[in-house]
């Protein structure tokens, strides 16, 4: 008998808009982490190689993909109207194995159920722990740039970079860019939790207009402290990272933070100092709580774009894929632990509700439920008394958001669709049919009722128009949606209209 998840439905109602067819006073006292390389563009290029190599770090624990030898990508500093041109160079090993099970899953008349099992790296009979033909294409690499709006066709994420293969992406910001934090990542379907959890990815940020929320009053003399959260969870058989992250019962990952563990990340500030955080989640766990215990940070942007008011809040919830801007003010001398607390998953909140889900009768049973370190964060007195200090949103003024999107408010709505991101644990496991003996196949995703394949296109989208999408989740666990080079307008959550259009 199996035992499948209650259907609960969380759905969202976005407005979508897709292009396509056409091509302080206080010093800072210095240590701040471990902040990654940095480029800059000048007269209006910003040019960098990208070379994917085995590198060692986390104490030499991890050896794992890097780019140019470093335990995390370098931060890529752009200005709206610049082109970006980087050079992605794969040193990685692929086997002659990789290339077969790609050509075989690239090709149109390869068996449509067969090849569903191989690209999503499912046994025969859909259990994701143990897949048919391995965890192949590890030594394969290409690149998106997430939340930069980059036509699909300038990334071709279908195009895998074999050993010795090397791609320019050319990115031309736009104009109208809103300035704001994004970043970039390995795309290769298949294996991107290996790739999260070898810290592959890095930070873009667009800077350098009147809107750069660095600017804005209350923040242009804060310190700026850029930090790529992932995880790290070591294969049993060696010092690299596992090709997939078990859902139930791996507790003894850590939390990364530029690369580094915990115990190698310290912050120092001066007593007084305010700190811009500008952090993006390249986890596997849906949701990071980050936390300072006694702090009250302000979030001040979502996603590259900045909020109304700054919000506040003791624990800063960064959504996967997500990027999300706060600030603070360290008012106090002392020792301070930032602390990623358990993700708090829904899906079983006790012993009973772990055995009816999964069989386990303790808890916590999922992964992600249980509280990490981060780092330390050591506040120096101030070489002067501070005396009494306004209180910190007062002096905030946060640009408006941008209305380049405005105009679709105005526009027709040309077709209105449900898309649904459904979480599956039995038979049929969407496409694959199976009726012998039930073995538990883990848990599997997929959109619209079926699993991803390269050939499959959920939908075609004209060219110059607005769509209205409802997205339905099920379960209701949650998950970020996220639309490659294209923005949304959020309308309503749970069928409840948001007081502001987003």
């Amino acid at each position: 008998m199996t035992k499948t998840t209650s259907h609960k439905t969380k759905t969202m109602k976005v407005s979508l808009f897709f292009l396509f067819a056409t091509l302080a006073a206080v010093v800072s006292a210095g240590q701040l982490g471990n902040p990654a390389d940095e480029y800059k563009s000048e007269n209006g290029l910003l040019e960098v190689t990208l070379t994917v190599d085995m590198v060692e770090s986390l104490n030499g624990t991890r050896v794992a993909p890097g780019y140019n030898g470093k335990p995390v990508g370098p931060t890529l500093r752009v200005s709206p109207g610049d082109t970006l041109r980087v050079t992605l160079v794969n040193n990685l090993e692929t086997t002659a194995r990789d290339r077969v099970l790609y050509d075989y899953v690239m090709d149109e008349k390869s068996d449509y159920v067969n090849k569903t099992i191989v690209y999503n790296r499912l046994s025969a009979i859909g259990n994701v722990h143990s897949p048919e033909y391995g965890f192949w294409g590890l030594g394969y690499s290409n690149l998106h740039f997430h939340g930069i709006e980059n036509p699909p066709h300038k990334e071709e994420l279908q195009v895998y970079l074999a050993q010795g293969e090397t791609k320019v992406y050319e990115v031309k910001i736009p104009d109208d860019q809103e300035p704001g934090l994004f970043w970039y990542h390995n795309h290769v379907h298949g294996t991107t939790v290996y790739a999260y959890l070898s810290s592959l990815q890095g930070a873009i940020i667009v800077e350098g207009t009147d809107s750069d929320i660095t600017k804005a009053p209350g923040i242009e003399n804060a310190t700026e402290v850029v930090m790529m959260f992932s995880e790290y969870l070591q294969s049993p058989e060696g010092n690299y990272p596992m090709p997939i992250f078990p859902i139930v019962m791996s507790f003894d990952w850590e939390s990364v933070t530029n690369g580094y563990l915990a115990t190698e990340t310290n912050y120092e500030f001066t007593e007084g100092e305010t700190v811009l955080f500008r952090a993006v989640s390249a986890n596997v766990d849906p949701d990071q709580n980050f936390v300072v215990p006694g702090m009250t940070f302000y979030i001040v942007a979502f996603d590259g774009s900045p909020v109304p008011e700054p919000i506040p809040t003791n624990v800063v919830k960064i959504p996967a894929g997500g990027r999300v801007e706060f600030i603070g003010r360290f008012e106090q001398a002392g020792t301070y632990n930032m602390t990623r607390e358990g993700w708090g998953s829904h899906i079983a909140q006790n012993a009973e509700e772990c055995t009816a889900a999964f069989g386990i009768p303790v808890y916590p049973c999922v992964s992600h439920d249980v509280d990490k370190p981060v780092g330390t964060i050591t506040v120096v007195p101030a070489s002067e008394p501070l005396g009494a200090l306004p209180p910190l949103p007062d002096s905030i003024e946060l640009p408006e958001y941008s209305d380049r999107l405005k105009f679709l408010e105005e526009r027709p709505i040309a077709a209105s669709k449900t898309i649904t991101f459904e979480q599956k644990v039995g038979w049929p496991l969407f496409q694959i049919e199976y009726d012998g003996e039930f073995v538990p196949p883990g848990v599997a995703f997929g959109v619209d009722g079926a699993l991803a394949t390269p050939e499959r296109v959920s939908d075609a989208i004209m060219a110059d128009t607005c769509e209205e999408w409802n997205i339905e989740f099920k379960p209701a666990v949650g998950h970020p949606f996220h639309a490659h080079a294209g923005k949304f307008y959020l309308l309503a959550e749970d069928g409840v209209p948001v007081e502001e259009v987003v």
